[in-house]
C-alpha cells in the first residue's frame, strides 16, 4: 500500500549555503581562481539522505535526487521523498531518468529496476499515490541486475547491466551480451555509463573498456589500459565539436576523436593516447586517437567519475579529489578546502536554468556557474573590505582596501601593495581611502591628512610605492586634516572633501591643476550647512555634481553653486555615489531613498525620476553605481545588487545565492571590457552581463483540492493543472 511521500520544507536559515573557494593550490598551477556560490542540500533540509548517488531534471522543471534513502524530489520550495511504500524492494537508489514519454525509470543498488508513468496532464487522477512498478528482463535464465539506464536521441531507452545491454527496454527488448574479447575473457563485464554520438554510435562504458554500438548492429570493442584488475571507464560524454569525453579510474579525462562508423572496423583494438602537454592546453587528437588530462594538467586526481559539458562550453570533471573544469584552455579545480561538502564526486547534470548540480556521498550541490565570480584574501586581496574600486587607464582592474592595500588584477587574482601612510594613519567612516588621478599618480586620504604618492603608477603590474612626495593638512589651506573624498575633474583642478565626527570640520576645498593654491567654500557659497562632501560627477557640459554626507546635492557651474534638496524631487539622506550615464543622465544614489536619474542637468529645474522599493529595489540604502554597455543601471545596496533597466523599469536582485559572498556593496565599476566589479565588506566580486542567467520561478503544482469539504483526488507529488473536474450544484467552495 501507498501512502503520502515524506515532505519536507526547504528553510534557507537550515540550508548550507557554502561559498566555494575556487582557488587553484595543486601543481602544476591550474588556473581560474576565484569563489563561485554552491548552495549545499543535505537530509536535514529534506533529502531522504544526504548520500546522494545522481541528479536528474524532469520536464516539468523539477530536480530529482536518486540517495540511500529513497527517491526525493525538489519542487523549488520543499522536497517529498518516495521510498519502499512507493513500491521500492530496498531504499537505496542509484540512477533516475525521465524519459519523453513521461515515464520514470529508476535503478535501485541492488539492480532492480522501477518505472513509473504519472497522469498526464488533463488526466482525470483516480488514485493519487505513486507506485512504482518492478521491471524485469531475464537472459540466460537469470534475471539482469541493471546498472545505468539512457535515452537516445530517437527515443530508444537503453538499460545497462551486468553482462548485458537492453535495448528497447519497455516495448520490443532486445539483449545485447557484453564479453571481454581479452584476457581475462571470462570476466564479469559492468555497464557503468552510455553516451550517444553525432553519427548515431552508441559508446558504453564498463569496467572492462569501452564498447562502440555501430548505427549497422556492429559492436567494437577499445582497451585504454590494459590491467588484470579491468580498465574501468567510469564516466562518458559527448561534446559540441563531437568528441567522446572518457572518465576513467586511472588515466584521467581521456579524450578521444572518433573515426567514422565503419562496420570494417576490428572488433577489438588498443586505443592510442597521448599526454596533453603544455599551456594554453590544446587538445586535438586525430580521428582514431586520444588524448589524457590528468593530474599534470591541472586534475585534483586522474580517477574521474563523471564529465559533462554545460551550456555554455565549459567541461566540468568530477573525480575522487574534487571538481575540475576545463575552459578549453586551462582547468581549475575545486575541493572540500576550498568549501565543497566533500571530495568524491558521483554525478553532474545541469538545469534549466543553467545551473550544475553535483551528487555527492555527504550532500548535493547546486552552483550557480554563472552568478558572480569572487576574490578575497585566498585570491590575492590585501584586505577583504574594499571601500573604492576602478580601472586604470591602461584597463587594469584596481580595488583599494580598508588598509590602503592598492589591489590590481592581472586576469588571474589579486596583486597586493599597500600605501605607506605614516605609522598610526587611520580612516572615517565610508572613506574613500585612495584615489588613482587621471595622471597615474596615487593619493591616500587619511584623518591626518592628504597624502600624494608620484611614483607607482597605474601600469599593468602591482605599483610600487615610495614614502610619499607631499603631504596636505590644514596647513596647507584644509579646514580638517580628516580627508574624506577626493575627486578631479577634466581641467585637472582638484576637489577635497574633509569630514569629521564634528561637523564644522566639514568642508569642501579646492586646488588649482598644480596644487599650489586652495579655496575653501562654505554655506555662504551656496553649499548645504556643515556636510562634507561624500561623491563627485562631471557632466557633458563641465557641470561638476556634488553629493554631501548630510544630504543634498550642489551644481558648480560658471564659478557658482546651486544647491538641489528634496524639494526638488532630489534624492533624501547621504549621496552615496554619483554616475553620468552613456546617455547623458545623472544617477545619483542615497542612504535613505534608492536612486535617482537626473535630467536636463544644465536647466534650472532639472528633471529627477526615483528608484526605490516600491520600485522594486532591495534596499533603499544604495551605495554604489555601475552601467553596463547596455545602458542598465547597477545599484549596489546594504542588500545585494539591483540591475535596473531604465528603458522597462524591470528590476532583477542579485544576492549571496548568485554568488556574493557578502550581500554589503561598497563599490561599483564597469571596466572596459564589460565586466562588472563591485566592491563588498567581503572581497571583490565580478559579473559578466550577457552571461549571467535570468532568474526562473520554479514551477508551481497543486499539491490538494477540496471541494465542498470534500477532497478530490491529486497525484501526490503535485499537478500543474487540474481539469475534467464534475461538480454537483452544491459543490461551489473550491480550496
Amino acid at each position: 500500500m501507498a501512502v503520502n511521500p515524506v515532505r519536507h520544507r526547504f528553510s534557507p536559515r537550515r540550508s548550507a549555503i557554502i561559498f566555494v573557494a575556487l582557488s587553484s593550490l595543486l601543481a602544476p598551477s591550474p588556473s581560474g581562481a576565484h569563489r563561485l556560490p554552491v548552495q549545499t542540500f543535505h537530509a536535514s533540509d529534506g533529502l531522504g539522505s544526504s548520500f546522494v548517488s545522481d541528479i536528474s531534471q524532469d520536464k516539468a522543471g523539477y530536480i530529482w535526487f536518486a540517495t540511500r534513502d529513497g527517491l526525493s524530489r525538489w519542487n523549488g520550495y520543499e522536497f517529498a521523498t518516495l521510498n519502499h511504500e512507493a513500491g521500492f524492494s530496498v531504499p537505496a537508489i542509484d540512477r533516475v531518468i525521465q524519459v519523453r514519454s513521461g515515464e520514470y525509470f529508476a535503478v535501485c543498488n541492488d539492480g532492480s529496476l522501477y518505472s513509473y508513468l504519472p497522469p498526464a496532464p488533463g488526466e482525470t487522477v483516480r488514485q493519487g499515490k505513486v507506485a512504482f512498478r518492478r521491471r524485469s528482463v531475464r537472459f540466460s535464465g537469470k534475471e539482469v541486475q541493471f546498472t545505468r539506464l539512457y535515452e537516445d536521441r530517437k527515443g530508444t531507452i537503453w538499460a545497462g547491466g551486468q553482462g548485458v545491454l537492453v535495448k528497447a527496454l519497455g516495448s520490443s527488448e532486445s539483449v545485447i551480451p557484453l564479453r571481454n574479447p581479452s584476457p581475462p575473457t571470462d570476466a564479469l563485464v559492468v555497464v557503468t555509463s552510455m553516451v550517444e554520438d553525432a553519427a548515431g554510435s552508441l559508446w558504453i562504458g564498463t569496467n572492462w573498456g569501452l564498447f562502440r554500438l555501430l548505427p549497422d548492429g556492429k559492436m567494437c570493442h577499445y582497451s585504454l589500459q590494459r590491467r588484470t584488475i579491468g580498465d574501468g571507464v567510469q564516466a562518458l560524454a559527448v561534446d559540441a565539436t563531437g568528441r567522446v569525453w572518457v572518465g576513467h579510474g586511472w588515466l584521467g579525462a581521456v579524450v578521444i576523436s572518433p573515426t567514422a562508423a565503419a562496420s570494417s572496423r576490428p572488433a577489438s583494438e588498443q586505443l592510442a593516447i597521448t599526454a596533453v602537454k603544455g599551456r594554453p592546453i590544446l587538445i586535438a587528437p586525430r580521428p582514431g586517437k586520444a588524448a589524457a588530462l590528468t593530474m599534470g594538467n591541472g586534475l585534483p586526481s586522474n580517477y574521474v567519475s563523471s564529465v559533462l559539458q554545460t551550456s555554455d562550453g565549459q567541461i566540468w570533471i568530477g573525480t575522487n579529489k574534487g571538481l575540475a573544469r576545463f575552459d578549453g584552455e586551462d582547468v581549475s579545480y575545486y575541493t572540500e578546502e576550498q568549501g565543497l561538502c566533500d571530495n568524491i564526486i558521483h554525478t553532474l547534470s545541469e538545469d534549466n536554468a543553467r545551473q550544475l548540480w553535483v551528487s555527492t556521498p555527504t550532500g548535493a550541490m547546486r552552483v550557480a556557474t554563472e552568478g558572480f565570480a569572487g576574490y578575497t584574501l585566498r585570491e590575492g586581496l590585501g584586505a577583504e573590505h574594499v571601500v573604492s574600486i576602478g580601472e586604470t587607464s591602461q584597463g587594469v582592474v584596481y580595488a583599494v582596501g580598508i588598509d590602503w592595500s592598492i589591489n590590481t588584477f592581472d586576469g588571474r587574482r589579486f596583486q597586493a601593495r599597500r600605501l605607506p601612510l605614516p605609522t598610526g594613519s587611520s580612516l572615517m567612516w565610508a572613506s574613500q581611502a585612495a584615489y588613482l588621478d587621471p595622471r597615474g599618480r596615487w593619493w591616500g586620504l587619511a584623518n591626518e591628512g592628504l597624502f600624494l604618492f608620484d611614483r607607482g603608477g597605474a601600469g599593468p603590474g602591482p605599483p610600487a610605492f615610495s614614502a610619499p612626495s607631499r603631504a596636505f593638512t590644514t596647513r596647507d589651506g584644509l579646514p580638517s586634516p580628516h580627508v574624506f573624498r577626493l575627486y578631479q575633474d577634466r581641467s585637472g583642478t582638484l576637489w577635497v572633501g574633509t569630514r569629521s565626527g564634528d561637523p564644522i570640520d566639514d568642508g569642501l576645498v579646492r586646488f588649482d591643476a598644480s596644487v599650489q593654491r586652495a579655496t575653501v567654500f562654505r554655506e555662504a557659497d551656496g553649499l548645504p550647512e556643515r556636510s562634507a562632501p561624500s561623491a563627485f560627477a562631471e557632466d557633458r557640459d563641465g557641470n561638476l555634481w556634488i553629493g554631501f554626507y548630510r544630504g543634498g546635492i550642489v551644481r558648480y557651474r560658471d564659478g557658482r553653486f546651486r544647491q538641489f534638496t528634496p524639494r526638488d524631487g532630489f534624492p533624501q539622506g547621504m549621496v552615496t555615489s554619483l554616475l553620468l550615464d552613456g546617455r547623458g543622465s545623472l544617477w545619483a544614489a542615497s542612504n535613505l531613498s534608492g536612486i535617482a536619474r537626473v535630467d536636463d542637468l544644465s536647466s534650472e529645474k532639472p528633471k529627477v525620476r526615483s528608484y526605490s522599493r516600491r520600485d522594486g529595489l532591495a534596499s533603499n540604502n544604495v551605495r554604489a553605481l555601475a552601467e553596463d554597455r547596455r545602458g542598465r543601471i547597477y545599484a549596489g545596496s546594504v542588500r545585494g545588487v539591483d540591475r535596473l533597466d531604465p528603458a522597462t523599469g524591470i528590476v532583477r536582485h542579485y544576492g549571496t545565492n548568485d554568488g556574493l559572498l557578502n550581500d554589503f556593496v561598497t563599490s561599483a565599476v564597469c571596466d572596459s571590457t564589460g565586466d562588472l566589479w563591485f566592491g563588498t565588506y567581503r572581497g571583490v566580486f565580478r559579473l559578466r552581463p550577457g552571461l549571467e542567467r535570468e532568474e526562473e520561478e520554479p514551477p508551481i503544482s497543486i499539491t490538494g483540492l477540496r471541494v465542498a469539504g470534500e477532497s478530490l483526488p491529486v497525484w501526490e507529488l503535485g499537478q500543474q493543472s487540474v481539469d475534467r473536474m464534475v461538480l454537483g450544484a452544491d459543490q461551489r467552495d473550491l480550496a
